[in-house]
């Protein structure tokens, strides 16, 4: 099994579980953050990003 060239563009990249404000805990990345500024229990916000025809759930740090 080799490596998928979609997702290794895209590396290095944070894998991040959630813990959404209804409850559940989904597994994302969190994007557009420097990996200096992140932080357990950082506010975040949901987005879909297409990849290889595929929508992959995304992270993105909320504004303060």
């Amino acid at each position: 099994m080799g490596q998928d060239p979609g997702l290794c563009a895209l590396a290095p990249f944070v894998v991040a579980v959630v813990d959404l404000d209804d409850g559940p805990r989904v597994i994302g990345n969190i994007v557009d953050c420097p990996f200096e500024q992140l932080r357990v229990e950082m506010s975040v916000e949901v987005f879909f990003e297409v990849v290889d025809e595929a929508p992959l759930l995304r992270f993105r740090q909320l504004a303060s």
